[in-house]
Parts: structure tokens; sequence; C-alpha cells
């Protein structure tokens, strides 16, 4: 394998990962360390706990490396970590979902536009219609809206049939619409 990681597709660089190559993990961890901060700080609500479970998931990466099996596809074996540690942490008698933890210092502030107000407050609408769902229906929303996946994917990282995320998925869907409306309503 050459040198120049920035080149090589996501599989390449988990099979240099499993053979003790630290600069492909590097590259990992460059294309992936925001995109799964953003996943897991959607379904905890705290930066901190987010910042954390962030970093296990590259941790249980690195220690699973030599488990991957080349050319599965990798990003949702990546997000099937972090499912599952969001996951056990949700399970947790230490964590509750309805305990609201402090979000990253990114609110509002008094140099952002009209649109960019309006903006903050659209996504602090609809994180909070999230936050009202079931954890179920909450993960399919994500992971398909959220991190573009595709149906087969998010079936592989909540280890359900198709036809279930599908499902899972027309019902979340329903149920997002319903809190929004009533939330605009309410």
């Amino acid at each position: 394998m050459g040198a120049d990681y920035q080149m090589q597709n996501d599989e390449e660089l988990m099979l240099a990962v499993g053979s003790g190559h630290a600069e492909a993990l590097a590259e990992l961890v460059e294309r992936y360390h925001a995109r799964m901060y953003a996943y897991v700080h959607r379904n905890l609500q705290g930066h901190h706990l987010s910042e954390d479970i962030t970093q296990e998931c590259f941790v249980r990466l690195l220690a699973a490396a030599g488990q991957y099996e080349y050319p599965r596809p990798f990003r949702p074996w990546l997000y099937t970590i972090a499912h599952n540690l969001c996951r056990s942490l949700g399970r947790s008698a230490s964590f509750r979902l309805d305990a609201p933890l402090q979000a990253p210092d990114d609110l509002v502030g008094a140099n952002d536009t009209e649109q960019e107000v309006m903006d903050h407050a659209q996504r602090d609408e609809v994180q909070a219609a999230l936050d009202l769902l079931s954890p179920d229906h909450r993960e399919v929303i994500l992971l398909r809206f959220f991190e573009d996946m595709k149906l087969h994917d998010i079936a592989e990282v909540m280890v359900l049939p198709v036809g279930t995320v599908k499902s899972r998925l027309f019902y979340a869907v329903k149920a997002l619409r319903e809190r929004m409306e009533a939330h605009e309503h309410g």
C-alpha cells in the first residue's frame, strides 16, 4: 500500500489500519471525526459526553481493526460502533435522555443575521421534536436524513431487515411531523 492515504478509499484505509499503519488511522479520523461527533451529539445532546463517545468510537475502531472484513463497507461499520455506544449509554442507569445537557457554545450570538437566527431556531425546533421520538425512531431519522445513509446501510447499522427500517422510517417521519405541527400550534 502506498503512503498517500488521502487517495485511498475508506475500506483500503481500514485494511491498512489493521496492518498497523497509524497514518491510515489518522486519515480515517480526519475524514470521520466531525461526522461522528455530529451524529453522537444529535443522539445524546451533550457536548462533553459526545466528545467522549466519539473518541470511544475510534478507540473501538482501532481495537477491532484486525476483525474488519475487507471489502465490507466501512461507513456502516463505523456507524454501527457509534450506534451501539449510544444505545448502551441510553440503557445505562446513570444516563437519561430527558436530562438536558449543555450544548456546545455555538448558540445564537449578537452579530448573527436574522436568517442565521431563524435557522438556529428551526434547528432547535427540529431537535426538540427529535428528542420526543422513541430512540428507535430518532435513530432511523438521524441515519437517513442527517447522515444521508441508504436503507440497506441503516439496516446494517441497526441490525434489522430493510423492511423493518422502511416501516420505522415511515412511522418516525409521521411522528416527527406530528410533533412539529403540535409545536407550531401549541
